[in-house]
């Protein structure tokens, strides 16, 4: 361990936990891994905002350059709802993020699905379409929504490329706790 950087100690005890528990893991459990309790599902790549930092849609992101063909390919909703009947026996978490998960065509009907099958569904997203689904993701019962806020307006908007995106946010938050349930 160097003397130099305390840090490194550090690293490496994480390193040699995270090496042990795989050991341990597949000794635990007959050699088999624990089953999974946290799944995150991209149902598109597609993304309205073109945000500095993004790692998928920024100047150099992964798919700033890519062939908007493949951009647009997923999973239809019959395949996700196999996805879900796959994993549901094993009660994890399902993570929906993207892209913009709103941008899927089928987000209400998979986000049904998944509270159907007695799930717990976090949706991660930018926030500018969550005024068009408020009521939906209210009236399903959306354990966590996760929405992506920058700072104060000015800074918001510009780090995420639109003049009004964190007037939407409000707008979608206010709509969504105006409905019978609240997330």
């Amino acid at each position: 361990m160097s003397k130099n950087n305390p840090f490194s100690d550090i690293r490496m005890m994480k390193w040699v936990t995270r090496l042990l528990s795989f050991q341990i893991d597949g000794r635990l459990n007959n050699g088999y891994s624990f089953s999974p309790y946290l799944i995150h599902i991209t149902p598109t790549n597609l993304c309205n905002l073109r945000c500095k930092m993004c790692g998928q849609w920024g100047e150099t992101g992964n798919y700033s350059k890519k062939d908007s063909d493949l951009l647009n390919e997923t999973m239809n909703i019959e395949e996700f709802e196999r996805l879900i009947d796959d994993v549901a026996k094993f009660s994890p978490t399902i993570f929906l993020t993207g892209g913009e998960p709103f941008y899927f065509k089928d987000i209400i009907r998979l986000i049904e699905y998944i509270k159907k099958k007695n799930l717990i569904c976090w949706v991660i997203t930018n926030g500018t379409l969550l005024e068009k689904y408020a009521d939906d993701i209210v009236k399903i019962g959306v354990d966590v929504l996760y929405i992506s806020v920058d700072g104060p307006e000015h800074v918001h908007n510009e780090i995420r490329g639109i003049h009004n995106g964190y007037r939407k946010i409000a707008s979608g938050i206010k709509k969504s706790h105006s409905g019978k349930g609240k997330i």
